[in-house]
């Protein structure tokens, strides 16, 4: 399984269209995900006292476009690899979503165990 984050009103519309895009799709031509191990860090760094977050549990299978395991941008030499998603996420890949809670510092966090 790969993660997104993503707006809870983001993942009410894709249930309208029936798949998901993000705003890198457009601009970057694909969608950052994380592994389980990088949830928290990708949500501490990047998402900080943002309010209504979900987080979406793709099964790569079912996604339908291509996944890579690439290095940061802002680092290619890490050798931490994070999953990009290269196309649109169809909802029948998303097989839970969970709610993203503020902790007291700010950083959203699961509000079911992985």
């Amino acid at each position: 399984m790969i993660y997104h984050i993503t707006t809870a009103a983001a993942w009410q519309a894709a249930q309208q269209t029936g798949t998901y895009t993000a705003d890198s799709l457009a601009s970057e031509g694909f969608i950052h995900c994380s592994t389980v191990m990088q949830v928290a860090g990708v949500a501490a760094r990047f998402y900080r006292g943002v309010p209504d977050l979900v987080l979406l549990t793709l099964a790569p299978a079912r996604l339908g476009a291509e996944v890579r395991y690439e290095a940061p941008a802002e680092d290619p030499t890490s050798a931490e690899r994070f999953p990009h998603v290269y196309g649109a996420i169809p909802v029948t890949a998303v097989v839970r979503v969970t709610p993203l809670l503020l902790a007291a510092d700010g950083v959203p966090t699961p509000a079911n165990p992985l």
